[in-house]
């Protein structure tokens, strides 16, 4: 590389002072949350799920979905009648994927 060696000691204090005074600067954000036995309290005998065998389906590659339900596409008449024309340009660009570079070798 091209860059300069710095010798600085094992656990650096120009390191580890600014990482102190972050975590510092942190704890001095930090506020305490008071939780109350209401607020923790699981009611474990409250509603359960209905799971009901005879709503399965029996095979899993049924589906509700019907297609039937869903509308037709929509054909654009104006389009249909107007001969199909390649919309695709026919000059060929020969630039690499980068762009052109304005370097002679």
């Amino acid at each position: 590389g091209t860059g300069r060696f710095v010798p600085t000691p094992p656990y650096s204090p120009y390191v580890y002072d600014r990482v102190k005074a972050a975590e510092e600067a942190q704890q001095r954000l930090w506020v305490p949350v008071l939780r109350s036995e209401e607020d923790m309290y699981v009611d474990m005998n409250g509603p359960q799920p209905n799971m009901n065998d005879e709503e399965k389906p029996t095979n899993q590659h049924e589906t509700s979905i019907s297609l039937e339900e869903h509308a037709a596409p929509r054909v654009d008449e104006e389009r249909e009648k107007k001969p199909a024309i390649d919309s695709k340009p026919q000059i060929r660009v020969r630039n690499p994927p980068g762009g052109r570079s304005s370097i002679m070798f």
